[in-house]
């Protein structure tokens, strides 16, 4: 009997495995959004949206440099609409 508790304590130890450090980097998106509403007379209006998204890590500090990006680049985007609609409704 002894022998049999000797071989199942070989055979759990055979079956253990290490395991090797594993870094899990979770993913995350942040998303800005802008809107205007853009008067071209005669009491009518053009509601202009831009928005973009983009994946970062979860990490706070990259989340917030892709938020800067992604708003400076939305800001110039949702400008360069409106002018064009005015330029538009003008012409």
């Amino acid at each position: 009997m002894a022998e049999k508790k000797a071989a199942k304590k070989k055979v759990a130890k055979k079956k253990l495995v290490k395991k090797k450090d594993v870094h899990i980097t979770q993913a995350a998106y942040v998303r800005f959004d802008a809107s205007a509403s853009v008067n071209i007379g005669n009491y009518e209006s053009i509601k202009v949206n831009v928005g973009l998204s983009m994946p970062c890590s979860a990490n706070s500090e990259d989340m917030k440099a892709v938020y800067l990006e992604l708003s400076s680049k939305v800001k110039a985007l949702l400008r360069m609409e409106v002018e064009k609609i005015r330029e538009e409704s003008l012409g």
